[in-house]
């Protein structure tokens, strides 16, 4: 085969660097390139980088092939989305999720999981029309920011949602909720379960109906 066909080149992974150029005629490969990475996807052969190695620029965690910025940390793990990081949490009991960058997003804690939350002075942005941070039933969150000025903030849910919302166990030991508007509990929601508040704050939020620090369903 002369490899006539490039114009139909077969992009594929060969490491964490580089993808083959194989010929769509007869699948051997006519030569090398590097990945052209954008937000850790090659938009060539799709290879997604695996995040396995780390430099710190400025403060900021990134990874050293993309290289695509850390926002959070479970153990001895970076990760580059806010989802996958709780997800990863969620699967270690009495792990800590720390954030290492302001992050939009929310955080949903699944059923029967317990994990802390350590705001790390950054800011998670509530986002859209849900509560930034869901506890679910029979889970627990316990949050808290290890350096000042953490806080969860610009969250606006409706459909009855606070900012926090709870079905199972919310622990509140540092950090602050503020300037969110929310139509029960600015603040907290208590929908069934328990809040324990042994620190931090809770100030300057919105209710369109009622609780503007805390609102707890039937009282």
């Amino acid at each position: 085969c002369d490899h006539s066909g490039k114009s139909n080149e077969i992009f594929s992974p060969v490491d964490d660097t580089n993808h083959s150029l194989n010929c769509s005629v007869c699948g051997a490969e006519v030569s090398q390139d590097v990945h052209s990475l954008d937000n850790g996807i090659c938009k060539a052969c799709g290879f997604g980088c695996s995040h396995g190695t780390y430099v710190t620029e400025n403060g900021t965690i990134k990874c050293a092939v993309c290289p695509v910025r850390m926002v959070a940390q479970v153990g001895d793990a970076y990760y580059p989305t806010l989802g996958e990081a709780v997800t990863a949490a969620s699967a270690i009991e009495g792990s800590t999720l720390t954030l290492l960058a302001d992050v939009k997003g929310a955080i949903a804690v699944p059923s029967r999981s317990t994990f802390t939350l350590d705001l790390n002075g950054k800011t998670l942005y509530g986002t859209g029309s849900n509560s930034a941070i869901t506890v679910n039933t029979s889970s627990t969150l316990t949050m808290k920011s290890s350096v000042a000025g953490g806080k969860v903030t610009g969250c606006n849910s409706a459909s009855l949602a606070g900012t926090v919302k709870v079905y199972g166990t919310f622990n509140l030991e540092s950090g602050a909720i503020t300037g969110n508007k929310a139509d029960l509990g600015g603040g907290v929601n208590i929908q069934e379960g328990t809040f324990k508040m042994t620190g931090g704050e809770i100030t300057d939020n919105e209710v369109r109906s009622y609780g503007g620090a805390v609102y707890m369903v039937g009282v």
